[in-house]
């Protein structure tokens, strides 16, 4: 029988791909259906180069839809309690992951963050209340400014940006980094691109019948055992034998 211990398997992971130093960390979901049955599943990876990141615990929830700040507390906690808040040099995390109990937990953890925000979230201007996106919306496609404002209580840091296609993105940190926010939270993506190595792209992780949370918890160890396996074999071979393009 198949025993899932999330902290055992979190470091066999790290030792496996031999990571050392501070951990980029981000968090996200990746969802699925089965018949009626929804599987949501909030991950929480390591970046590991830069188009891999490999899970280190994730949570099966038990709902369709957004997490709420204590399943990102207990994930993050779980980290925390594996390895210590030292290690995290930075987390980063998409639109759902905002709010002011989770903001004020980072904070008062000293976590690094950098998560992206919605335009229309209102902060402090004098005396006033603005929404974000006034301070970006003059931004063309490829134009950048950074600024702080107070959210939440709290005094915190602001970069954007518009991108290709003209959508505008704002990031929200607790680090006076400029436009080096952009650039941290631009190694996010390589969690968007686990999961397509997870699912459709490699395992095929949703074409599981599994519906039980805890069996899916252990499937989801299996395939990420192998995933890290993997990758490993593939950069030893990338070493050896460099491919052409």
């Amino acid at each position: 029988k198949f025993v899932f211990e999330p902290a055992d398997i979190a470091r066999s992971l790290v030792e496996i791909c031999n990571l050392k130093g501070k951990f980029h960390l981000a968090i996200d979901r990746t969802n699925w259906k089965f018949g009626c049955v929804d599987i949501n599943l909030l991950v929480l990876a390591v970046v590991v180069s830069e188009k891999f990141s490999i899970p280190l615990f994730w949570k099966a929830l038990p709902k369709k839809g957004n997490s709420n700040t204590a399943e990102r507390i207990d994930i993050l906690s779980l980290f925390i309690e594996t390895f210590g808040v030292e290690r995290i040099g930075s987390l980063m995390a998409d639109r759902e992951f905002i709010g002011k109990a989770w903001i004020d937990f980072l904070v008062r953890k000293k976590i690094p963050f950098f998560i992206r925000i919605k335009e229309n979230r209102l902060v402090e201007w004098g005396r006033i209340q603005r929404h974000l996106g006034v301070f970006f919306r003059h931004l063309k496609v490829g134009e950048k400014r950074h600024t702080q404002h107070c959210l939440d209580g709290h005094r915190l840091y602001f970069a954007g940006t518009r991108s290709k296609d003209e959508e505008l993105v704002i990031i929200v940190s607790n680090q006076d980094a400029g436009f080096k926010i952009l650039e941290i939270y631009k190694k996010r993506w390589t969690i968007e691109l686990l999961f397509a190595n997870c699912k459709t792209n490699g395992f095929n992780l949703e074409d599981t019948h599994l519906k039980d949370l805890k069996r899916i918890e252990s499937l989801v160890a299996a395939v990420v055992s192998a995933l890290a396996l993997v990758f490993l074999v593939g950069r030893k071979e990338e070493a050896d034998c460099p491919t052409p393009y």
